[in-house]
């Protein structure tokens, strides 16, 4: 469907459909798309024109936020970073879309089909002073201030998986500067505890 209609994605709408036997695929996509219209009332719409923005980027930005977190305070959060990474030119660099972390902007269309919370927390991100986070497996978000922060906390959450790193290598800068110019140093102890051969690149 998508490799014959790309621009489809990020406007079916995720949802509970009654669909009659025998219907054609060309009535399941208005289906979705004509629901997608409605979920997007005209008090949305009107809030995404006054702040400047179109409704192909309100989707795409909520496709992504759709991929990285689950719950709804954490995609306000994860709103609120990725839109200021966006105006100071910093990559997005969310894995979800592995490009964003050798391109700037947004992907050029949604990467799924986001639903209301994520729509919603697109257009109204929450300010805060965290411009990382790091998304666990069970569904936990570590969010932080600075870059030095955040690779503390990966590190922490690599050494308390369940399985060792023993006999694995991780490529890493051990010095390095984040976007503001800010010279950082990451424990190597703590990658070392994690069982881990650390190599600097």
């Amino acid at each position: 469907l998508y490799d014959e209609m790309p621009e489809l994605e990020g406007y079916l709408f995720p949802d509970t459909y009654e669909i009659r036997k025998g219907a054609s695929l060309k009535e399941i996509v208005k289906k979705m798309t004509d629901n997608f219209n409605k979920k997007l009332t005209p008090d949305l719409r009107n809030e995404i024109k006054k702040q400047g923005r179109t409704i192909s980027e309100i989707v795409t930005m909520a496709s992504l936020i759709e991929k990285e977190v689950k719950t709804k305070e954490d995609k306000e959060l994860v709103s609120g970073i990725l839109w200021k990474r966006l105006k100071i030119g910093m990559p997005l660099q969310v894995d979800s879309w592995p490009e964003s972390y050798k391109k700037l902007g947004l992907p050029q269309r949604p990467i799924c089909n986001p639903g209301l919370e994520s729509i919603i927390a697109a257009i109204y991100p929450k300010d805060s002073n965290y411009w990382y986070y790091l998304s666990a497996p069970d569904g936990e978000t570590y969010f932080s201030e600075t870059l030095e922060e955040h690779n503390i906390k990966r590190a922490k959450y690599l050494k308390s998986m369940s399985k060792p790193l023993e006999g694995k290598s991780i490529v890493m800068i051990i010095a390095y500067k984040d976007f503001r110019d800010e010279e950082y140093f990451v424990p190597r102890d703590i990658f070392l505890a994690a069982g881990a051969d650390v190599k600097t690149a």
